[in-house]
């Protein structure tokens, strides 16, 4: 969405609070991760589940934990110098998010567990892991109680209480609270779109041999029967004449 300055945002959130410096006023920001909003009664309502990331991007969105990582990120909007991956071609707006990105494609796990040794592609991954093992919780629900291992669990637990679903499915609209929630379901739509073309294939296959069987076969020669041919009809019996005068 743009304005008349010529900015464009991600969401619509983005652009109220960009329209607020052009009527001279200031945002309501979230002191826990920097997120923005236009009204006083928008930032109460607003969960923060990313206490570690404060620095908000102004035009995506996107959290990040320092001020330092949000001027790089702010680089991928303003047009400056940017990282591509060689494999998919996404952009990174510093050499090291590359190079931990590439451990995708690689398949590098340099942060093993020295627990249960599983690895991890980054050290922040193997932190919050580690908390399995050692029983930390330090992320609380402030409604409930209830704690949980990882920021992201806790975010997704607060839509229990907000009744927020951010994970819509593009096929049929069913919104989820989670992404994994909505990849799961997004595979009982792959799953029925294979079934629907095999079933597919299957009847054009059924309709082609039917076909075939129907069809003369090159170079067969049919007759049909002539005339002479034709049985011969029975004759019909003559008429009774009479024998009296």
């Amino acid at each position: 969405r743009r304005v008349p300055c010529g900015r464009s945002f991600l969401l619509r959130r983005l652009l109220d609070v960009h329209q607020l410096s052009h009527a001279g006023r200031e945002p309501q920001v979230c002191a826990g991760c920097g997120a923005a909003f236009v009204t006083a009664l928008q930032l109460r309502e607003h969960k923060c589940g990313k206490v570690s990331r404060r620095f908000e991007c102004p035009t995506c969105g996107k959290k990040v934990s320092s001020a330092a990582r949000l001027r790089a990120h702010e680089l991928l909007h303003d047009g400056g110098p940017s990282f591509e991956c060689a494999d998919c071609k996404k952009l990174f707006s510093t050499e090291t998010s590359l190079q931990v990105h590439r451990r995708i494609h690689t398949g590098e796990r340099p942060y093993p567990c020295p627990d249960c040794g599983k690895a991890f592609r980054q050290s922040t991954h193997l932190k919050d892991h580690r908390r399995l093992h050692t029983g930390e919780k330090p992320f609380k629900c402030e409604e409930c109680g209830k704690a949980f291992t990882i920021a992201v669990r806790l975010a997704e637990h607060r839509r229990i209480h907000t009744g927020e679903r951010p994970y819509h499915c593009a096929d049929c609209g069913k919104a989820y609270r989670s992404f994994s929630n909505l990849w799961k379901h997004r595979k009982l739509h792959q799953q029925q779109r294979l079934q629907n073309e095999q079933e597919a294939l299957a009847e054009a296959a059924a309709a082609a041999a039917m076909a075939a069987a129907t069809q003369t076969p090159p170079g067969t020669v049919t007759t049909r029967p002539s005339a002479s041919a034709a049985p011969h009809k029975p004759l019909p019996n003559p008429p009774e004449t009479g024998g009296h005068p």
